[in-house]
């Protein structure tokens, strides 16, 4: 199977990252294109026919004018992105394989700033989320490169460039504003953070809802699980299992890791809590928002597992692949990883 391949292959260059890291950035380049043309090149996946819809409904909708007609995309950037493919006569295997360079070179740069080298987060990203978001939430893959980078660069206090990139990550995906809600959280520490954070959490799961059921979004979305409005066990308890094992791995991967580094892992730690209390939350709501808001806020779970595959003990390491072959094994059985076949350009 192609995915077993590809991810062999990808676990030899981050490997040989660790070792020889000299070589990192030139690996992390080859894994990152292999990385873009199993996405770009791919004819089907669990949304495709979505996002062939929105782009017929955007060829037909020529005489729409600009910029009404760029939500056609559903957000401004995609549906620019959209825009330029149908321009230049592509087809929608081209806006997949464009969707594919733009999501994983934002990571791309996001991981070499942080770590120096891009192979093992890659690595990282592929295990844990590669195949629910470049496969299937396209928009929300995008989205969480710009914002993967703008996070980067906030750790790294380069405010005003964090914030003109995490906004092009929210105009490919309007649900990335939840994450700019929490940056003054992030500035603080200590005890004020804790609380900061705690309250900024109950206001959103309590405004959400009412927010989106007053224009229509709850109860017209589909449900995720089978149970109704509420969230199964089986998610919520995989998501207190990931949140542990991401807590007890961060001090001795933070104590290892340089000092540079350690805010970011601090942030997405906070971060990936959040994503447990939203899926607790909004599960009443909808099981929808539910999970679309926990895997948002827990993607951020990418930098911590890096991080321990580079520089984490031994114990830290085992955990981190725990976790990569947990995730692979859920999507399998939620049925992302559909038989891989070519698009037809």
């Amino acid at each position: 199977m192609i995915y077993v391949l590809i991810l062999a292959g990808v676990s030899m260059m981050a490997g040989l990252s660790i070792l020889v890291p000299r070589a990192g950035y030139a690996l992390g380049l080859v894994v990152a294109v292999v990385m873009m043309l199993l996405a770009g090149l791919r004819g089907d996946s669990v949304d495709h026919n979505q996002y062939e819809f929105l782009f017929e409904l955007m060829q037909i909708g020529e005489d729409i004018p600009l910029p009404a007609r760029l939500f056609l995309g559903k957000d401004l950037l995609f549906g620019g992105l959209m825009a330029v493919v149908i321009a230049a006569g592509g087809s929608v295997a081209m806006l997949f394989a464009a969707s594919a360079v733009i999501g994983v070179g934002a990571k791309v740069i996001a991981f070499n700033r942080a770590f120096g080298q891009a192979a093992v987060p890659l690595l990282a990203s592929l295990a844990l989320y590669f195949f629910l978001h470049e496969f299937t939430q396209v928009r929300v893959g995008i989205a969480l490169g710009f914002l993967y980078w703008a996070l980067v660069e906030y750790s790294f206090d380069r405010p005003r460039r964090a914030a003109v990139i995490a906004v092009t990550g929210v105009l490919f995906h309007a649900s990335a504003v939840m994450l700019l809600i929490y940056a003054p959280v992030l500035r603080m520490r200590g005890t004020p953070r804790l609380v900061a954070a705690v309250l900024t959490t109950l206001a959103l799961v309590y405004a959400v809802p009412l927010a989106l059921d007053s224009v229509g979004i709850l109860g017209e979305r589909g449900e995720l699980d089978a149970t109704g409005t509420g969230t199964s066990w089986l998610p919520v308890l995989l998501a207190f299992v990931k949140i542990a094992l991401l807590s007890w791995m961060l001090p001795a991967v933070r104590q290892r890791s340089p000092l540079p580094l350690r805010p970011l892992l601090d942030h997405c730690l906070l971060l990936c809590w959040v994503a447990v209390a939203f899926i607790l939350g909004f599960q009443t709501a909808s099981s929808a928002l539910a999970f679309r808001t926990y895997e948002l806020f827990d993607a951020f779970s990418v930098f911590i597992v890096a991080a321990a595959f580079v520089n984490g003990p031994i114990g830290t390491r085992l955990a981190a692949l725990a976790l990569c072959a947990v995730a692979l094994l859920v999507f399998n059985h939620a049925g992302l990883l559909v038989p891989y076949s070519l698009a037809k350009f």
